[in-house]
């Protein structure tokens, strides 16, 4: 496993991190608008 004290490795694993959160919450956000205005009618 790469090292942590390289900062280029640290601040690679940190963007990933980032955007796993900003997808995440893309995605919860998504499904509360869907849930709010009942956009799958059955």
């Amino acid at each position: 496993m790469s090292d942590l004290n390289d900062p280029r490795v640290f601040f690679a694993a940190e963007r990933t991190l980032m955007a796993w959160n900003r997808t995440g919450l893309t995605l919860m956000a998504f499904g509360f608008v869907i849930e709010r205005f009942d956009l799958f009618v059955t």
